[in-house]
């Protein structure tokens, strides 16, 4: 049992380990690439062809590459890709046809009129004390019903704007996280990517530029690490 938990914590920290190597995939694909380039022209003994060849490789390469994270970032955002947009623009175009405008109108007027009614019982001048008193309290039982309305009222009306704030603190959040989340994803796939192509296409610029005096700076160096060289003859 401990030799089998102990075989588990290692596969779980080698998976750990691969997963974090594999963050920069970006890093190690722009790595890769150079040192296929740099293997390629040792192949080719360092010859000013070789150099030149890679660098338009390198060129064309970072260009389409640049090209792509700029694309793959618009469309993260939403934004159309010009391709999209020059299908748009040519569907767009004003047909030849004459067109005849029709107009009708409508028009309606509604009112909504709603007003509150208080019954209010007044006793007679003439009237006994008694039936005084009964006035007064069938006008305080009228009041107190108002007042309950207008509370409940409030209440509800209280209610419905704590909901209103609540509902729109929360989408704030949304929109909150969700630019975050679109920023994240822009910085670790098009923008990164875009980044590495632009360094290739400095790199090719330069390699296209310098063909021969890299050739020539390269080529002892190239004598000097041949292992055939080191062989007795």
């Amino acid at each position: 049992m401990n030799e089998a938990s102990r075989f588990h914590r290692s596969l779980e920290r080698l998976r750990s380990v691969l997963l974090w190597l594999c963050v920069p995939r970006y890093f190690w694909l722009f790595i890769v690439v150079l040192a296929a380039c740099a293997f390629t022209i040792y192949l080719a003994e360092y010859s000013e062809k070789a150099f030149r060849y890679t660098g338009l490789f390198l060129q064309f390469l970072g260009m389409s590459v640049v090209i792509y994270g700029f694309f793959q970032t618009a469309e993260l955002f939403g934004k159309p890709t010009p391709v999209k947009w020059l299908r748009h623009w040519i569907s767009a175009f004003p047909k030849c046809r004459t067109n005849f405008v029709h107009g009708s109108g409508n028009a309606s007027m509604k009112l909504n009129a709603s007003h509150r009614r208080t019954d209010k019982v007044s006793a007679p001048e003439d009237d006994s004390p008694e039936g005084r008193i009964k006035a007064l309290e069938n006008e305080m039982r009228v009041a107190r019903e108002e007042i309950s309305a207008l509370t409940n009222n409030l209440y509800t009306l209280q209610d419905q704007l704590q909901q209103s704030v609540q509902k729109e603190s929360d989408e704030r959040k949304a929109a909150v996280q969700h630019v975050s989340t679109l920023l994240d994803s822009a910085q670790t796939s098009g923008l990164n990517l875009a980044t590495v192509g632009a360094v290739w296409l400095l790199i090719g610029v330069f390699i296209s530029t310098v063909p021969l005096e890299l050739s020539k700076w390269f080529r002892p160096m190239g004598a000097f690490l041949d292992p055939t060289c080191m062989l007795p003859a």
